[in-house]
């Protein structure tokens, strides 16, 4: 009787239309999690240098944030429905995926074999998310803050972190139709400035073997040398450039992108990249000569317009349809205590 009663109750649920079952899981999944918070697919550890992320004292291996729920609480409090049917677990990822924000931290530090959520499961569900934040960490290793950054290969450390990035966006690019990647933004974390020049550990004074010659003042000087007068920089733009620019094959899978720590020239390219390959350039017929119209010499002295992004909607693809270069001062957490002198 009981199974019966159940059979009948999910004939009455799935055989609502489909856009009537998603508005009764938003509802669902505001019930359990009104705050709206991104959902973090890392440890708080490797937020904690940016974001406000606290560690409880009496026990050290859990950690609290205000700005982020974490996928497993989120999941968690789903389990009821998730666990009913795979039909009900369908509509209840579906719903989770398309209207909540998952943040992705990309660093050195990151791999499949700790971060099981970070790239296991964005491989797996990555490409049916409509929000994602990912994050570029360039303050590890050669882009620390620590002196010895600066004897490391900084391209050699963000190895890992381009290899993340190039599969993540294979990912994306197999993207079901009608569900594209409505808001991706790219978070760049790195310190600014330069880093302060500081000498050279002072050479050990050689012990000359008895007998030999007497030492010259030369021989016995301790020489310290200094870095090059040329500021270095924590992370070159160069860097951020290589490191970025598999984003730019993410194409027409993107309809909103926001950029922010970037250096702007590097926002500029990523941009016009997207754009070139969503827009594709037409040919169009010369426009009759006006005689009203400034001569060519007049025309020809005028600065170009600035590249605009299409908006129209004539065609069924998507369109990048919202760009937004954020500076990081304003608009980025800032990494505390070590900056350049």
């Amino acid at each position: 009787m009981a199974k019966t009663a159940r059979n009948a109750a999910d004939k009455r649920y799935f055989g609502l239309p489909a856009h009537i079952r998603f508005r009764i899981m938003k509802y669902l999944l505001h019930a359990h999690n009104p705050d709206d918070k991104p959902i973090r697919m890392n440890n708080p550890i490797d937020l904690c240098e940016a974001w406000p992320v606290n560690k409880i004292k009496d026990r050290t291996k859990e950690w609290i944030s205000e700005h982020f729920d974490s996928l497993e609480s989120v999941l968690y409090s789903l389990s009821n429905y998730i666990s009913t049917c795979s039909a009900m677990r369908a509509d209840v990822l579906a719903a989770l995926f398309l209207t909540r924000r998952f943040h992705v931290v990309y660093s050195p530090y990151v791999s499949g074999k700790i971060h099981y959520s970070a790239i296991k499961y964005m491989d797996r569900y990555g490409h049916l998310m409509a929000s994602i934040a990912v994050e570029v960490d360039f303050t590890k290793l050669a882009g620390s803050y620590q002196p010895a950054g600066a004897d490391l290969d900084a391209a050699q450390s963000m190895k890992g972190v381009v290899s993340h990035l190039k599969h993540f966006i294979d990912r994306q690019k197999m993207r079901p139709e009608g569900v594209p990647l409505r808001d991706l933004r790219v978070l760049v974390r790195r310190y600014y400035g330069f880093r302060p020049y500081r000498p050279t550990s002072p050479r050990p004074k050689s012990k000359s073997p008895a007998g030999s010659r007497p030492s010259t003042p030369e021989s016995t000087s301790t020489s310290i040398s200094f870095h090059s007068s040329k500021p270095v920089p924590y992370t070159p733009d160069s860097l951020v450039a290589d490191v970025l620019a598999p984003l730019s094959a993410l194409g027409s899978c993107v309809q909103s992108l926001t950029i922010t720590g970037a250096p702007q020239d590097v926002a500029t390219g990523l941009v016009l990249a997207l754009q070139k390959d969503i827009n594709k350039p037409q040919q169009t017929d010369t426009p009759p000569h006006n005689p009203n119209s400034p001569d060519d010499s007049q025309a020809q002295t005028q600065e170009p317009p600035a590249p605009t992004i299409d908006t129209s909607q004539s065609s069924n693809t998507p369109r990048l349809i919202n760009i937004i270069y954020r500076l990081p001062a304003r608009e980025y957490p800032s990494l505390p205590g070590h900056r350049a002198l």
